[in-house]
């Protein structure tokens, strides 16, 4: 197989830009067909970084042009799935064969942003489209790795993360992940870019479970709905925070064998009229030890402002949790005992630590 290289050029810093990656992609290929190249062979652009955002944007608007999509440390945009609320699959609403190469240690693209791609392109995407859009994830390489690393960009060398392997090494483990998937698109056998025994498969187990105890608004929007208790549809919404039901046992201690079991809520923690409260289930006092009380707690996940720009660049996962939970001296209350004080349970100025 012979392979035809086009490099588009940008007349503005040299840097990709939207009034122009249109022309400047039509004029490579113009020069590569000016060469001998024949179009109708399969076309695939390539793309790294800020210029994933353009080349996606683009070859959706063109998309009989390509067989297939390169994007390197940097992913499709979440502006291109939806979620199928009767299964809860993600459907990718892309046309284009498209491959996501991200690396563990890239300062710029962050690893929990390739994760969620992971997770909705490959764990969780509908069966009519599996493997359409891989995500392949290599352990050591950043973000330099894909670029030249004697002329890299002063924000990669200010920011990025330094590689575990040497560029030569991560330029060969790149063009592997670019092969593997152009044969899939050609016909060939389907790869998993990421098997059980791969290397970075250990990243992306434990963030993707960080992010379902989160109940991160990227998974899967939050019920919000009118009434406190929100519906219980995985499939549909995320009904509320898991760490906000860990830290809720942590704020009850120990209620002399008393069990207290509750679940969370997703509100928005300032909004008045309804006005989102903690609770336990019908007001119950119990009178033995061998009581169980049940209940509800209320919290709401805030992001990073400029999360929502989706380039990867700032954190995926949320700065903090605002929760309403139960105060201790509430639940001992609850558990029988009709005396207990808010300065011994609560005033202690440690147990928030101790939770956080």
């Amino acid at each position: 197989m012979k392979a035809w290289v086009g490099i588009p050029h940008f007349y503005i810093d040299n840097t990709p830009s939207p009034p122009e990656f249109g022309f400047a992609v039509d004029a490579a290929v113009n020069q590569l067909k000016a060469k001998g190249f024949n179009t109708d062979n399969e076309l695939y652009i390539a793309a790294h970084s800020l210029g994933t955002v353009f080349a996606q944007a683009y070859v959706q608007s063109n998309p009989t042009k390509f067989a297939g999509q390169i994007l390197m440390a940097g992913g499709l945009t979440r502006n291109h799935r939806s979620n199928n609320n009767e299964t809860g699959k993600t459907e990718i609403k892309y046309d284009v064969p498209t491959i996501t190469i991200a690396g563990t240690r890239d300062g710029l693209y962050r690893l929990t942003r390739a994760v969620e791609g992971y997770f909705h392109q490959v764990i969780n995407i509908q069966e009519s489209q599996a493997g359409k859009f891989p995500v392949k994830i290599i352990e050591g390489i950043s973000h330099g790795t894909f670029m030249d690393e004697d002329i890299l960009p002063s924000l990669v060398q200010s920011r990025d993360l330094i590689p575990s392997v040497s560029q030569q090494d991560g330029h060969s483990l790149i063009s592997a992940a670019m092969l593997d998937f152009i044969s899939s698109v050609r016909g060939g056998a389907k790869v998993e870019l990421n098997a059980a025994d791969d290397a970075a498969k250990k990243y992306i187990d434990p963030i993707v479970e960080g992010m379902m105890m989160e109940g991160s608004y990227n998974i899967r929007v939050p019920c919000y709905n009118l009434s406190t208790i929100n519906p219980d549809t995985p499939n549909k919404c995320q009904r509320g925070n898991k760490w906000v039901t860990e830290a809720q046992k942590d704020m009850a201690g120990d209620l002399g064998g008393v069990t207290f079991d509750s679940f969370n809520n997703f509100h928005r923690v300032y909004s008045m009229f309804p006005h989102h409260l903690p609770q336990v289930k019908d007001e119950k006092y119990c009178k033995t030890k061998d009581c169980k009380l049940e209940g509800w707690t209320v919290a709401e996940n805030y992001y990073e402002r400029l999360e929502v720009m989706d380039t990867g660049f700032s954190a995926t996962s949320a700065l903090e949790t605002k929760a309403k939970m139960l105060s201790r001296q509430q639940l001992h209350i609850h558990a029988g005992n009709a005396s207990a004080s808010f300065h011994e349970l609560d005033e202690n100025k440690h147990m928030c630590k101790d939770i956080n």
